[in-house]
């Protein structure tokens, strides 16, 4: 984590804004380390782990640095070096053969022309980040509020207070047996309630 830590001192170096995001695939290692060594640098900077890696971490760190629960980034997946890694890798039968200093050249001109390539499309790509945005929040905000309409006085808010729970809870490092039957028995209580809510909406549905 070392060199990671070294190109993010780098970074805060040449920008000063306090609102900058990284993606990292082991963001929560990388997260406990900062907390450890440069608590300070955690004041300018968020964390997150990029969405298909994310699932393969286990759920308190699914649920602190998964993207689609960090403020900030919209969808951004995260996934960038991947796509690059699928570029170039095309390039692989036919510069194995190659000498290192031919196969050098030719990855630089590739990873030029990409560049290029991505700089053209940049535009017309965030029209469309920007219109697919649109519609998945349009969708999700009526998604949700069917699902939210059979239950009286439970909102967004609620929600809210629910995923920030939820954080807290994950963020925990303090996990005993009387702490986890006591969840056990929180989460067979609200169980409990969900099937009365369903009793009622079936009755008088």
């Amino acid at each position: 984590l070392g060199y990671s830590v070294f190109l993010i001192d780098k970074l805060l170096e040449k920008y000063e804004s306090k609102n900058i995001h990284l993606m990292y695939d082991i963001a929560c290692i990388l997260d406990k380390q900062l907390k450890k060594y440069k608590v300070d640098v955690l004041d300018r900077i968020s964390l997150s782990i990029p969405i298909f890696q994310c699932f393969g971490h286990k759920f308190s760190c699914q649920v602190i640095f998964n993207p689609r629960k960090t403020l900030g980034i919209g969808l951004t997946d995260g996934e960038g070096m991947e796509r690059l890694w699928s570029y170039l890798g095309k390039f692989s039968s036919i510069t194995k053969e190659m000498t290192p200093e031919n196969r050098i050249d030719l990855l630089t001109d590739a990873l030029i022309y990409y560049g290029q390539k991505k700089k053209q499309k940049l535009g017309a790509s965030l029209v469309t980040k920007i219109e697919k945005s649109k519609k998945l929040l349009e969708t999700s905000e009526q998604v949700l509020k069917d699902l939210l309409s059979p239950f009286q006085g439970t909102d967004k808010e609620t929600i809210g207070n629910w995923l920030n729970a939820e954080i807290i809870h994950a963020s925990s490092k303090q996990v005993n047996v009387d702490d986890e039957m006591n969840w056990k028995h929180q989460y067979v209580m609200n169980l409990e309630k969900l099937f009365s809510h369903r009793a009622k909406i079936d009755l008088y549905g």
